[in-house]
C-alpha cells in the first residue's frame, strides 16, 4: 500500500477528534441553509468516481483537485449536504444499459447561512465512501494573510511565525492571529513534542507571506517510522484573486454642427461677415 493511503487511514482515524469537536458546536438544525463548498481531496482513489452534490431534485456535478480548493460549489438545502457517487445497478434501460444509480458518498455538516467552508475528502480504500472533514473558510475566521497549523499527529506541536509562538494539541488546530498587509518574509519553524519526550524540530525555514494569500499546513505523523522519517506536512494554498482595475472610459467626442464642421469655424466666418 503507498505512503498516501496509508497515511490517509491513518489520518481518518483522527477524524473523529476534530470533527466531534466541530458538532458539538453545532447550532440547532434548520432546514433551508446557504453555503459556500470549497471541495479537494486529500488522496484521490485510484480510479476516481463521478461525484455530484444533492440539492433537492437536483445533482451538481463536481469533480475535485488533489489538496487544492479551486471546485467551489454552491449550496442550498438541508442542514446536512449529501455528496453522492454514481454507480450502475442491475436493472437495465429500454436501451438494454445499466441504470444509473446515485449512492451517497460523504456528508457535510452546514452550520449556518452564508457559510464558506472548505471540505477535504478522505476516501475509503475502495473509495465507495469517504469522510469530510470540514473548515471554517469564512474570512473572519481565516483571513488571508495568514496561516493555519492542522495537527493530525498523537504529539504535541510547537510553531513559529517570526516573533510568534502557538502551541498546537494533538489532534487540534491554530491559526496565526496576525495579518500580512504586504509581501513580508518570516522565520517559520515547527517543533513536536512525543508525550514523556524532549521538543524535536521537524522544520525551520523562511517563508514569504502575501496580503492575498493563507495557507493551511498539516502535520502529519507516519505511525511506526523512525523517529527522523515519522512526521510530515502538507500544505493547501489558497489565492484571492483579485479583479482587475478597469481604465476610466474615454472622453465623449467634442460636440460639432450638423455636416461635420465644428461651431467655432461658422462662427469666425460669421464675424468676418459683420466686418465688411
Amino acid at each position: 500500500m503507498s505512503f498516501p493511503r496509508i497515511l490517509a487511514a491513518a489520518l481518518v482515524c483522527g477524524l473523529t477528534f476534530l470533527g466531534s469537536e466541530a458538532g458539538a458546536q453545532q447550532p440547532p438544525a434548520v432546514p433551508g441553509r446557504k453555503a459556500t463548498l470549497r471541495f479537494a481531496w486529500w488522496v484521490a482513489p485510484e480510479n476516481p468516481p463521478e461525484l455530484a452534490l444533492l440539492q433537492d431534485k437536483d445533482r451538481v456535478p463536481f469533480a475535485p483537485d488533489v489538496m487544492a480548493l479551486s471546485v467551489k460549489t454552491q449550496y442550498f438545502g438541508p442542514p446536512t449536504a449529501v455528496v453522492a457517487r454514481k454507480t450502475f445497478g442491475t436493472e437495465k434501460d429500454k436501451q438494454g444499459n445499466p441504470v444509473v444509480v446515485w449512492e451517497p458518498f460523504a456528508s457535510v455538516a452546514v452550520p449556518a447561512d452564508g457559510s464558506d467552508l472548505a471540505v477535504i475528502l478522505f476516501p475509503d480504500a475502495r473509495g465507495t465512501s469517504a469522510q469530510a472533514q470540514v473548515f471554517d473558510f469564512g474570512e473572519e475566521a481565516f483571513p488571508y494573510g495568514t496561516i493555519q497549523i492542522i495537527n493530525y499527529t498523537n504529539a504535541r506541536v510547537d510553531c513559529a511565525v517570526g516573533n510568534t509562538a502557538l502551541q498546537v494539541p494533538s489532534r487540534g488546530r491554530a491559526r496565526y492571529p496576525g495579518t500580512f498587509t504586504k509581501r513580508q518574509p518570516a522565520r517559520f519553524s515547527l517543533a513536536v513534542t512525543e508525550p514523556g519526550a524532549e521538543p524535536r524540530l521537524i522544520a525551520s525555514t523562511t517563508m514569504i507571506f502575501f496580503p492575498n494569500t493563507r495557507l493551511m499546513y498539516f502535520v502529519l505523523e507516519m505511525p511506526g517510522a523512525k523517529p527522523e522519517e515519522r512526521y510530515h506536512n502538507s500544505v493547501i494554498m489558497e489565492n484571492k484573486v483579485l479583479a482587475p482595475a478597469l481604465p476610466p472610459p474615454p472622453p465623449p467626442p467634442p460636440a460639432t454642427t450638423e455636416g461635420g464642421k465644428g461651431k467655432g469655424k461658422a462662427k469666425g466666418k460669421a464675424a468676418d461677415g459683420a466686418g465688411q
